[in-house]
């Protein structure tokens, strides 16, 4: 079975306190670091596919990136329609992140991923 998952900025980050940082640099900065983790996301939304072959939906998480580390902090699921498994994958797997290198003041983002079994034409 084919599937799809997408990431998508849902809004822009609140706030970069640093004037030298645009926050188009700074979305674009933590949309990369989540994609780092697409792949174990994908695996998680597989396995939960194994037991629901039409599992599908949005997690939205909001999270906080420490200034200074980098590190994403506070994550959590603020809307879903998606099953509690994925939920609890998406969270897991952003834990431990940073950004390299760090902003000086702290962010907040809120990004949305969105999975679907794609139909893949056998009727």
């Amino acid at each position: 079975m084919q599937r799809t998952i997408a990431i998508a900025l849902l809004a822009a980050v609140a706030s970069v306190g640093c004037s030298t940082i645009s926050s188009t640099h700074y979305r674009r900065d933590t949309r990369t670091l989540l994609g780092t983790r697409k792949n174990d996301i994908e695996r998680c939304y597989d396995e939960v596919l194994k037991t629901d072959p039409s599992a599908s939906g949005k997690v939205t998480v909001k999270f906080t990136v420490k200034k200074k580390t980098g590190v994403l902090k506070k994550i959590k699921v603020s809307k879903s329609d998606a099953p509690e498994a994925l939920q609890n994958c998406v969270t897991e797997n952003l834990a431990g992140l940073a950004l390299a290198p760090p902003y000086k003041e702290n962010g907040r983002a809120k990004f949305t991923y969105e999975f679907a079994a794609a139909d893949n034409g056998d009727d």
